[in-house]
């Protein structure tokens, strides 16, 4: 039977195996579950610091030009 998602296989260092293997067992829930929500937790954290990044920009580029008040706006 097929996956019905993608798989992806990774080889990690012993190290970085043991503590997915115990905070799996710590929660409860598979190896695999534990690893997905590890990198999902990552990518999220990722996404936040680069639009922290592109708003810090906008933010500085912004003073520069007129800005509009939020009421005047809507």
């Amino acid at each position: 039977m097929a996956a019905r998602n993608p798989r992806l296989s990774i080889v990690v260092e012993e190290r970085v195996y043991r503590l997915i293997e115990e905070l799996a067992s710590r929660d409860n829930t598979s190896i695999s579950k534990k690893a997905l929500a590890l990198l999902i937790e990552a990518l999220e954290l990722h996404e936040d610091l680069a639009l922290s990044a592109k708003a810090a920009h906008r933010e500085k580029t912004l003073k520069k030009s007129k800005l509009v008040a939020h009421q005047d706006a809507w």
